[in-house]
């Protein structure tokens, strides 16, 4: 999670600081190179909790190695790996491998055997001079970041520094060379420094101390760092760093002081003791580094830890805590607290056609309106994808919740205006718990409010539903139905069944809809699919039980092709959720394996299944049309899809909804909207199914008016797979009624011929 990932970026950057501070206080006081390297290797490794850490030295031409006791084997194969031609520049620049890839896959492998999974090499240059270079090896997780990288290339340059003085020093042996040392990194530190006198006046201070603190040499010269302070810490807090260094001879710690420009900034400080050959003080040098950047990382972490990135609403948890506290106070004071649960209508179908842009803008703006009638921001959360909760607090009566949410209503249903060109009209289905009524406790309230919602969903939306105890008792259930669900197919609780198509003009069978039925007893028997697909959609099965209902259809058409011929074809519905990247995959193997036609296959999908996404459905389309199989938009009329896009679509059949068919021929407006479907259908060529057919009526009205095929229990009901084969080689045309309309619609041939 980003709270996570930034909590770790801390702990690493806070050690690379640590290591860095120590390693300039090495410089400084170090004039050994041998000791100075290998207090460095020492320290890179132990405060920075890495495997292994090497530096290596070229002096003319001997190599000097100093490195991780035990390493010294895996450190040789990585610099002959690395000094194949191909890499001969590498040991002049930082190298950053991860998962050791600058290796070859032999050396990879040993390497990721001993837990080391990524490399740092720092160069040691200064001007033309290369003097070696510095390797560290990183564990799990241990992949440097930018940040850290960028100090660790500083400490890489001061130690350079460093090297190079030392090598003046040596080879002039004179003490001025010493003081050069200590004024090039004095000079060229990243951090502030500060060195003082045994009183603690300030003799020098370096470039960086002038950068953070503004104020200039001259200004602090002969001043105490007192100078800095903020007032921000008691006597007692200095009177402890003294104490400190009395005893240790060191101090370190954060502090908050204060810029010439009167702003405060953390900051990481040690001071250290310098004594002279007797024990006295000689100086006091204090290294600081600026927290601030740190410190708004922190900031970040605690918002994020509390709250919703993207609306900075309360999250749950913050939530949840507000309300408990509100409910102590509640019951001291003998009044009542509503909790609101909300969840935005048809939310999904908005952020999937228009994007997930416009989805998150549309939540920002409904947070803004709920804020706006909240009494108080804290009393608003956003629980996580487009739920909502609100607490009122300090209420009276019951109806005061009632009003309260009448008012929000009103406030989320007023047109957005201002995301896309288009007016988005939203709302939200409520559900509502009362404390004390309904419960004592946050969990259980927010869960009845939750329970209640769900009620207010299933009334249609656009409502709101307080909490009953059957509400409970209806989650229950569903809770026990996922889990008989979850082990249904492996049980053989499922089964597929086939309902006729049968062709228009002569009555005969030309093929079936595969549906998918369970049965189980303690559930009285047949579930209905309206029940268990959605549930099936929701707990993630659908994929693997759609897989095994395309096997079955493509199982079942292969029989058929003995009885009927290879033009009788079978149709699979196919859930939205199905439309990804493997489904040509899957209806290629299957269309293979069982050895049909690809005709023989129709693959039934709704408008809003394709619209989720429309470019991306556009495109899976047509390569699931390039296998040769028939493509069908079930539901015709019933989506939100445009022509615009119908006309991209690689269809070949339109299957008008049962809800205008079932209205036939009484209803004239669902008899002008069908025959316009049938209009629309013949113009783009089309195929066109009619599903629901119960009624002669609606027979002669759809035969006569131009449809191909015609389902419905006027002819059959869905049947098992043994049925529909006894129906095939015993009664394979049904008997029409006679023709009222002697004139026959024609139109030019598409796709399968019936």
């Amino acid at each position: 999670s980003e709270r996570k990932a930034a909590e770790r970026d801390v702990v690493r950057l806070n050690r690379v600081l640590t290591i860095l501070s120590e390693i300039n206080k090495l410089i400084i006081y170090t004039r050994n190179r041998q000791q100075l390297l290998e207090d460095a290797r020492r320290i890179i490794q132990d405060v920075g909790g890495f495997p292994g850490v090497w530096i290596k030295m070229q002096d003319g031409e001997q190599e000097r190695l100093i490195a991780t006791q035990g390493l010294e084997p895996v450190i040789r194969s990585i610099y002959t790996e690395l000094d194949k031609p191909s890499r001969r520049c590498w040991p002049k620049r930082s190298l950053h491998c991860q998962s050791m890839h600058c290796c070859d896959q032999g050396l990879s492998g040993e390497l990721q055997k001993l837990g080391l999974k990524s490399m740092l090499h720092l160069p040691l240059q200064s001007g033309e001079t290369q003097w070696g270079d510095i390797g560290i090896l990183g564990g799990i997780d241990q992949v440097f970041s930018d940040h850290e990288r960028e100090l660790l290339n500083e400490l890489a340059a001061n130690l350079s520094y460093a090297l190079e003085s030392i090598h003046q020093e040596e080879r002039r042996h004179i003490a001025e060379d010493k003081l050069e040392l200590s004024a090039r990194v004095f000079e060229n530190n990243t951090e502030g420094i500060i060195i003082s006198d045994a009183d603690n006046r300030i003799l020098m201070v370096n470039k960086a101390f002038t950068a953070l603190t503004g104020y200039g040499a001259d200004e602090v010269i002969g001043q105490t760092p007192s100078i800095l302070s903020s007032g921000r810490h008691d006597q007692q807090f200095y009177r402890q760093i003294w104490a400190a260094l009395a005893r240790d001879g060191e101090w370190r710690g954060e502090i908050i002081n204060r810029r010439k420009n009167g702003e405060d900034f953390p900051e990481w400080l040690t001071i250290s003791v310098v004594r002279g050959e007797d024990g006295r003080i000689l100086n006091h040098v204090a290294i600081f580094s600026d927290l601030s950047a740190r410190r708004k990382i922190e900031e970040r972490l605690d918002f994020l830890a509390h709250h919703d990135s993207l609306t900075a609403l309360p999250n749950r948890e913050h939530f949840h805590r507000r309300l408990e506290q509100t409910l102590v106070e509640a019951k001291h004071k003998a009044q009542r607290v509503a909790v609101l649960y909300m969840d935005l209508d048809r939310f999904k179908l908005i952020n999937e056609s228009a994007g997930h842009t416009v989805g998150d803008l549309l939540l920002v703006e409904v947070a803004s309106r709920l804020l706006s009638v909240a009494s108080c921001r804290e009393d608003v959360a956003r629980l996580g994808g487009d739920q909502f909760a609100v607490m009122v607090p300090a209420m009276g009566a019951a109806e005061q919740a009632e009003q309260f949410v009448t008012e929000l209503q009103a406030a989320i249903g007023k047109p957005v205006l201002d995301i896309i060109d288009q007016d988005i009209h939203i709302s939200a289905s409520i559900g509502i718990s009362v404390y004390p009524e309904d419960s004592e406790d946050a969990d259980t309230l927010l869960l009845n409010a939750d329970s209640a919602m769900y009620k207010a969903i299933e009334d249609g939306g656009n409502t709101h539903r307080f909490f009953h105890q059957a509400m409970n008792e209806r989650a229950s259930e569903r809770i026990s139905l996922e889990g008989k669900l979850y082990h249904a197919l492996e049980r053989g609780e499922l089964s597929v069944v086939f309902q006729p198509f049968v062709e228009a003009e002569t009555g005969r069978v030309v093929g079936a809809e595969a549906l998918l039925r369970w049965h189980r007893e303690d559930l009285g028997g047949s579930v209905s699919p309206t029940i268990f697909i959605p549930l099936m959609e929701e707990i993630g099965l659908i994929r693997q039980v759609g897989k095994w209902v395309l096997n079955r259809a493509c199982q079942e058409v292969k029989r058929w092709q003995a009885i009927a011929g290879d033009e009788i074809f079978v149709a699979v519905n196919i859930s939205a959720l199905q439309l990804d990247d493997d489904l040509p995959g899957i209806v290629a193997n299957a269309i293979t394996e069982y050895g049909i036609a690809p005709r023989q296959l129709e693959i039934e999908l709704t408008e809003s299944a394709v619209m989720r996404d429309a470019e991306r459905g556009i495109e899976l389309l047509h390569r699931l049309k390039a296998l040769g199989i028939q493509l069908s938009i079930d539901d015709f009329g019933t989506g939100y899809s445009s022509l615009s896009y119908l006309k991209r679509l690689p269809m070949t059949t339109l299957k008008i909804d049962r809800s205008f068919v079932s209205d036939m021929p009484d209803d004239l407006e669902a008899v002008s909207i069908t025959r316009a479907i049938l209009a629309l259908g013949r113009s783009l060529n089309l195929n066109i199914i009619a599903e629901g057919v119960e009624a002669r009526e609606q027979v002669e009205m759809l035969r006569d008016n131009g449809c191909d095929l015609l389902q419905g229990y006027y002819f059959a009901k869905a049947m098992t797979a043994e049925a529909f084969r006894s129906l095939l080689k015993e009664a394979p045309v049904y008997s029409m009624p006679p023709r009222t309309q002697p004139i026959r619609l024609i139109r030019p041939e598409q796709g399968r011929s019936h």
